[in-house]
């Protein structure tokens, strides 16, 4: 990435780390803070990978036929 990507990406994070605490703060007025556990780290996940789904790689043995061993001696 070049250096203006670079800074651009750095503040809109910095710009929702700003924003997440306050918005935290008034969402544990209205839920219990498991449920916004969970529900934050869904969201985290779905972005996640909407973000970076072309660069995640499925090792070779998770993707069906022949399973490899992961035992060294077998």
């Amino acid at each position: 990435m070049s250096r203006t990507e670079d800074v651009i990406g750095f503040l809109v994070m910095s710009s929702f780390w700003a924003l997440n605490y306050p918005l935290v703060k008034i969402a544990l007025l209205y839920e219990d803070p498991y449920y916004l556990l969970v529900f934050r780290v869904l969201f985290a996940a779905v972005f996640s990978l909407a973000i970076m789904h072309s660069k995640i790689r499925i090792p070779d043995g998770w993707r069906g036929g022949r399973q490899r061993s992961l035992c060294w001696e077998c």
